[in-house]
């Protein structure tokens, strides 16, 4: 018999960002590891989530294969959520969400891959539930924190908005140094590019890190480095309220201040900077309840 394949529908694009598609691939990964097939179902146009799929030997499919032992469904597209509950060619079906949403028919679990997530989410919900910092798909093999390099700051791994390359071009001076490494496009002549491929590499020396409170949260969480969370969409406010009630700076950009003012607070948070509470890499917990939800044994 063939190995069970596991199939993600997600998607990487300037609009939605590459956070729905980089933790699919942490589970994708060591799916792989464990024996099985895998596929990445949707459009990916970001380079960096499409080199990370090449390097691991995981295809991406504008049509999934026919038989899929389970899709894994991490879109926020509320019709396609319930068309998709109901695919007939897929084993099980596991809804991933971020916010405790009402959960359609047709899925065998929940899958809440961030370090807030509690099972009371769900309450309403009669599947499987995997809820908490045990579950959340960070890369594994990311380094310790060193600090002694220059302070960083990441609004994001694609394009920067103008209105956020202005807080850049200010930010500088305000934290009284002429240069600051930066993730993202285009950057002021005062931001030094990190590659988005591998931006450990680089930050690990940063004495602290400015990031916007999606996925990245949790990977400065393994690595240690002294933080300040930003708030620049609506799905950053419950992360960025984990790093809160953990004692890390939280400074919400949505407002509308001058670049200088956020400049300054920016400033002032960082002097205030600290590390998130340690994780653990949680992808291969997620693998072994995926193979228990389809009795696999890898």
């Amino acid at each position: 018999m063939f190995p069970p394949i596991l199939v993600a529908r997600a998607e990487a694009t300037s609009r939605i960002g590459a956070g729905h598609a980089m933790r699919c691939l942490g589970i994708l990964e060591r799916w792989v590891k464990a024996g099985g097939r895998v596929q990445l179902w949707g459009t990916i146009e970001i380079d960096f989530v499409r080199h990370r799929a090449e390097r691991a030997g995981i295809p991406i499919v504008a049509t999934p294969d026919a038989d899929i032992s389970i899709l894994i469904v991490d879109i926020y597209d509320a019709e396609e959520r319930v068309v998709l509950g109901r695919m007939r060619t897929v084993g099980a079906r596991v809804l991933v969400d971020d916010l405790g949403e009402k959960i359609p028919a047709g899925y065998s679990a929940v899958w809440n891959p961030n370090a807030y997530a509690e099972r009371s989410l769900y309450r309403g919900f009669d599947g499987y539930i995997f809820a908490g910092p045990e579950y959340v798909p960070v890369r594994e093999r990311l380094p310790a924190w060193i600090g002694g390099g220059a302070g960083a700051v990441s609004f994001g791994g694609i394009r920067i908005t103008e209105r956020l390359g202005s807080v850049l071009e200010v930010l500088p001076a305000a934290c009284g140094v002429s240069m600051l490494q930066c993730v993202g496009t285009p950057l002021p002549p005062c931001c030094r590019p990190v590659p988005p491929d591998d931006i450990w590499n680089s930050l690990k020396f940063a004495p602290w890190f400015i990031f916007a409170a999606g996925s990245t949260i949790w990977e400065a969480a393994v690595v240690g480095i002294p933080s300040v969370a930003v708030i620049l969409e609506a799905n950053h406010v419950l992360a960025a309220g984990w790093a809160a009630s953990n004692g890390v700076p939280v400074v919400d950009l949505r407002v509308g201040e001058s670049p200088e003012e956020h400049a300054s607070t920016l400033s002032n948070a960082v002097t205030r900077a600290r590390p998130l509470p340690e994780l653990q890499p949680g992808a291969g917990v997620v693998v072994r309840e995926l193979s228990a939800l389809i009795g696999w044994s890898p």
